[in-house]
């Protein structure tokens, strides 16, 4: 196998084996959107080579604000759209890394409450996050929808297509479905009649419902 060899990933290929990680860039404006400097940045680096770059994380939700220039996803369309031409022409995939940092957050910027599931105090601030309501969750999971939506539709790359048609697509849902299942089977062993016993959590992956 060689590092510069095509990979096809889905119904995508990349014109090698080597990844670009997601990384703080602060190279973002005071609006919270990617600039022509990002768009500089991943070019330099699908130029030299690598086949698939994932973009700086951006949050998914405005409760997410964890560093000053932290891409905000629904302000980010153009940057996107940009960086992944820039990226595209050298053979490259385009990812777009979608966040909410939760508890590990920074309420310094939004001057607002950070949201996790519990109050566990972040590690280094010590500060206490609000815990989430049902709505909050349901926000942060609408976030992930919508920015999702929104990066597609400005040419970064999906490898999963939601029809599942792909043969790749099914089996890659199904191989996250197995793991899945297996870290519940832990969970159950460590914390017997948590709350990832649920049936619903079950009913959710069953193949009837996945077209798998």
């Amino acid at each position: 196998m060689n590092l510069l060899s095509p990979l096809s990933l889905g119904p995508c290929e990349a014109n090698g084996r080597v990844m670009f990680g997601p990384h703080v860039t602060n190279l973002g404006d005071d609006a919270r959107r990617f600039t022509p400097r990002h768009t500089a940045y991943y070019g330099r680096r699908a130029a030299g080579g690598c086949g698939v770059i994932v973009t700086e994380g951006a949050s998914v939700h405005d409760s997410d604000w964890p560093y000053e220039r932290a891409p905000l996803a629904q302000r980010c369309a153009a940057g996107w759209s940009e960086i992944a031409s820039a990226c595209h022409e050298h053979g490259s995939l385009v990812i777009a890394s979608l966040d909410h940092a939760g508890g590990q957050g920074s309420s310094a910027y939004s001057q607002l409450p950070l949201w996790a599931p519990s109050r566990v105090p972040e590690v280094n601030t010590r500060e206490s996050p609000k815990w989430m309501e049902e709505s909050d969750i349901g926000a942060v999971i609408a976030g992930f929808a919508a920015a999702a939506e929104v990066a597609v539709a400005a040419g970064c790359d999906e490898f999963i297509t939601p029809d599942g048609t792909s043969r790749q697509s099914r089996l890659s849902l199904r191989k996250l479905m197995e793991t899945y299942r297996f870290m519940k089977k832990i969970w159950k062993g460590i914390r017997p009649g948590d709350f990832l016993n649920s049936s619903m959590d079950d009913r959710m992956l069953q193949p009837a419902q996945t077209g798998l």
